[in-house]
């Protein structure tokens, strides 16, 4: 699936129609695909309010060692990297909600994650992550100079729609998390200090992931996939201009 043209200012903005669909409403020229395994799919769903938009449904959680997962991945069509904020501004996030089950403590503690968005992994010299372990939201962002991470004040609820914005601005990362249709408040955000440097992904090739973990062949990493299980609205990626 290839991008459409608008004139939205994220790079990317992702939508799903009630066909099932998915559909770049931002401004960079990208393909979408949905990469798979144990029969995982994503679905189109009623969005939080009546007349929204549709939602993306993500598997629901397993704790079997071959469990379904499905992970979208979105790279860049053209010869420009339209996905590395390098060394400006930027900002990701989505709306969601979290199933009511999204861990097991039988037989074991076992999670196996709720990564929201991310490009690049945690082995690599550039990276940002948007996660929900635990039922709590935390940024990280990587770049040349170093590394921030800051987790959110905010438990959310199993079922509650939330927003989650991640913005890293200069040496500061910040993360706000507001249930959805309600003004931000200052008061929830949290932010932390550091040295960050360049986030310049080295391949152009490197998928920016919703819902889950991707190698940089787009393909799901089977062994740690953190895989999402809940359902999530307009997931987006902006580069400050």
């Amino acid at each position: 699936m290839s991008s459409d043209s608008t004139t939205d200012s994220p790079q990317v903005l992702l939508e799903i129609d009630q066909r099932g669909q998915l559909h770049q409403r931002g401004l960079a020229d990208v393909e979408i695909a949905i990469a798979t395994l144990s029969g995982g799919a994503i679905e189109a769903v009623p969005g939080p309010q009546s007349g929204d938009d549709q939602a993306i449904r993500f598997p629901a959680f397993s704790s079997a060692d071959d469990y379904p997962r499905a992970v979208i991945a979105v790279t860049n069509a053209g010869e420009q990297d339209a996905l590395t904020p390098a060394a400006s501004d930027f900002s990701f996030g989505a709306e969601f909600t979290l199933d009511p089950i999204s861990t097991s403590k039988v037989p074991q503690n076992v999670d196996n994650g709720d990564n929201l968005l991310q490009r690049g992994l945690s082995s690599d010299p550039a990276m940002f992550k948007l996660e929900i372990d635990g039922h709590r939201p935390a940024c990280t962002v990587r770049g040349t100079d170093g590394t921030l991470i800051v987790r959110s004040n905010t438990e959310v609820v199993p079922g509650t729609w939330y927003r989650v914005t991640c913005a890293r601005q200069g040496d500061e990362v910040t993360i706000e998390v507001t249930p959805a249709g309600e003004d931000p408040d200052p008061k929830t955000a949290r932010s932390k200090t550091g040295t960050i440097g360049n986030v310049r992904i080295a391949d152009p090739k490197t998928p920016l992931s919703v819902g889950g973990k991707l190698a940089r062949n787009g393909a799901v990493i089977a062994s740690a996939t953190d895989q999402f299980n809940g359902m999530v609205l307009r997931p987006f990626f902006t580069v400050d201009s």
